[in-house]
């Protein structure tokens, strides 16, 4: 479903759940749209911004549109959006994979214990559970550099702790719902924390800044 969100702003929703896997490849096919809403638009300064199963197009604030202008590109891209969820061929994202190196437990995974007795598991399980799948970056949001990782498996599920933390290491590996993130930097955070990582997941050096970028595989190896 797509639909205007403010002048400026429309909103992109699937109307059934897409799997993690196809979700960044499918936005990626809609991005290709960009030069065709450019044409349309005689303009090509959009900005597409992932997150949890949406995608919101921008627009600049001189291109401010009135609604029923806004309703005609919502229902153009409807159109297009149903016909790329429709084919089948549509690939699975195959972005960079990434091995990220973990010390769990110990002072910045001080959550682990407590992680394993609310699951009933022991601390070596979940280790050796979290290092099992192929994550998948699904949206970066929060704070600069932090993806959200798709593919944590459901028996580490649990949701975000009832008291925030005030001060999250950077670098901290966590999990929450059916994420699992690593902290880029010093914050606030709920999450629980399973142990520490040195990789640099945000870089004004570096371009893009952000190291993991959706579509990307992450996985998990125990130091």
């Amino acid at each position: 479903m797509i639909r205007p969100l403010s002048e400026i702003a429309i909103l992109v929703t699937p109307r059934l759940s897409v799997d993690p896997f196809v979700w960044p490849s499918l936005l990626n096919r809609l991005r290709q749209s960009h030069d065709l809403l450019a044409s349309l638009l005689d303009e090509s300064s959009f900005e597409w911004v992932l997150a949890d199963q949406s995608l919101t197009l921008l627009f600049p604030p001189h291109l401010a549109f009135p609604f029923a202008q806004l309703n005609a590109l919502a229902d153009f891209l409807n159109d297009h959006f149903q016909a790329v969820l429709a084919d089948e061929a549509t690939p699975k994202a195959e972005g960079v994979v990434h091995l990220i190196e973990v010390s769990y437990g110990g002072e910045a995974g001080e959550d682990l214990p407590e992680v394993a007795k609310q699951l009933g598991l022991s601390e070596r399980e979940v280790v050796q559970i979290h290092t099992e799948p192929l994550y998948r970056v699904e949206f970066v949001g929060f704070l600069p550099g932090f993806a959200y990782l798709g593919g944590l498996p459901p028996s580490l599920h649990l949701p975000r702790r009832a008291e925030p933390r005030d001060r999250v290491p950077a670098g901290a590996l966590a999990v929450a719902s059916r994420y699992t993130a690593i902290y880029p930097m010093v914050s606030p955070g709920g999450w629980h924390l399973l142990g520490q990582s040195e990789f640099n997941l945000f870089s004004t050096d570096q371009w893009p800044p952000n190291r993991l970028q959706a579509g990307d595989s992450v996985r998990f190896v125990e130091v």
